[in-house]
């Protein structure tokens, strides 16, 4: 595949997008393999937007391939300062920040990061999480059918729950 994607540089971004499941899974489930989905995930897609430069569905697709590996950093108690930051970063190259499924997701799934790790930190701060909770609303309106827009929404109403309970 990664000979093939010299000549079709497509082929990139479906190696960044295989990676990135497995990336997720290994965080999620495995703990098989994270640095080397990771560096591969990140790889593919720095290629195809070297073909493709504006391209919106990579760039956030990078994005949250950081905020997966922030997620990791998170459970193993480790500071996922950086790879917010950089998830931020790509997101903040894109174009379309509003009219996509795609770009109000992962922003988010940023907002959401960012309050976990707010919380975690006794930083009790609500705006983080309204706002995700404003966005994955929104999501799904784009694509009401997609039950993990749903399961993320419910996160972040939780979060939002133990920021109140914290309070108390």
């Amino acid at each position: 595949a990664i000979n093939m994607a010299r000549s079709y540089p497509d082929t990139y971004l479906g190696l960044c997008q295989i990676n990135n499941a497995m990336l997720f899974d290994a965080v999620q489930r495995t703990r098989q393999n994270t640095t080397l989905y990771t560096n591969k995930a990140i790889q593919a897609c720095k290629d195809y937007l070297i073909a493709y430069p504006e391209d919106d569905f990579a760039i956030f697709l990078l994005a949250r391939i950081h905020i997966i590996v922030a997620q990791d950093q998170m459970k193993l108690n480790q500071s996922p300062l950086q790879s917010i930051e950089s998830a931020h970063n790509w997101i903040k190259q894109s174009q379309n920040k509003e009219n996509s499924i795609s770009a109000v997701w992962t922003r988010a799934l940023l907002h959401t990061i960012k309050a976990s790790h707010d919380l975690k930190n006794g930083l009790l701060n609500d705006e983080e999480i309204n706002q995700a909770i404003a966005l994955y609303k929104k999501s799904v309106f784009f694509a009401p059918d997609q039950v993990y827009l749903l399961n993320d929404l419910i996160h972040a109403y939780a979060l939002q729950a133990e920021l109140f309970l914290s309070l108390i």
